[in-house]
């Protein structure tokens, strides 16, 4: 017996609208994941571009600063720079020069003056100190032991007799042109008092502040010559060393003997035998003698 339409299956039926929705979810993720590895690639090829040229342009900088360095130090190296400084730098160097000189000895060696320098430079100080050989203080003059007569006499020995005051059978002599000459010679105060000159006195007249001679005085030339052998300096002291001797006739005497040396007036020849003197000065005033 055939069966009915009652025995036939029932067929499935399909919802499309949730196939549509499971349809468009599924294309939806596709997408965003297709899209998110594609910006996930895209990002990471702009970080390695980025990363790249930021790499090549430190590159470049660390490149051209040593080639800047490079040619900066060949520069300085040929002294290039030295002309735009070489003002500052002398300035510098002068300031140095000054603070040394100032806080320290100089190391170059002073030149010494020789003795003819010297000579020259201090021999004129001797020019003033003269004494006859027939003087009554010849003695005390070459032993050293000066006195107020003594520097007096020397005083009086440089004055112009020429000049002095004639009155019958003397002479008169202000006080002050005497003082004049004893001023150039000493340091000392100028005392006036009686003196010998070559035998004769000179006397002072305090009423007339002048010196009165015994007669009318002639200068007496001496005939002592004397040569400088040392002349040392020290601060504003000088002391000039000399031999001495009486010349006269061509013939050379020892001046505290009166005794022959020699048939000639060479003092160098014979310095042994000669008076040596030892003059001292201070401020170019005589001190002592020895």
């Amino acid at each position: 017996m055939a069966k009915t339409n009652k025995d036939e299956v029932k067929e499935e039926t399909i919802n499309i609208d949730l196939l549509k929705d499971e349809l468009k979810d599924y294309v939806d993720i596709k997408i965003k994941n297709s899209f998110n590895e594609e910006l996930e690639r895209s990002n990471r090829r702009l970080i390695r571009e980025k990363n790249k040229k930021i790499f090549v342009k430190n590159m470049v900088i660390l490149v051209l600063v040593v080639i800047i360095g490079l040619l900066l130090y060949l520069l300085y190296s040929n002294k290039y720079f030295h002309k735009f400084f070489k003002d500052d730098t002398t300035k510098e160097e002068s300031i140095t020069k000054e603070v040394v000189s100032e806080d320290e000895p100089k190391k170059e060696e002073v030149k010494k003056p020789t003795l003819e320098e010297l000579i020259e430079k201090h021999g004129k100080l001797l020019d003033k100190i003269n004494i006859n050989e027939n003087s009554d203080y010849i003695k005390e003059f070459f032993e050293g032991n000066m006195n107020s007569e003594s520097k007096l006499y020397l005083a009086f020995n440089n004055l112009d007799f020429k000049k002095f005051t004639v009155e019958d059978d003397y002479n008169i002599i202000e006080a002050n042109a005497l003082k004049e000459e004893y001023d150039k010679l000493f340091s000392d105060k100028f005392e006036e008092s009686t003196f010998k000159y070559d035998g004769n006195k000179v006397r002072y007249m305090n009423k007339l502040e002048s010196f009165i001679t015994d007669k009318v005085l002639e200068k007496d030339e001496s005939h002592i010559e004397r040569v400088i052998t040392n002349v040392k300096e020290d601060g504003d002291k000088v002391v000039i060393e000399c031999i001495e001797g009486v010349i006269k006739d061509g013939k050379l005497y020892n001046i505290l003997t009166s005794k022959e040396i020699a048939k000639d007036s060479k003092l160098k020849n014979h310095e042994k035998d000669l008076t040596k003197v030892v003059y001292t000065f201070n401020n170019g005033k005589l001190e002592s003698i020895n």
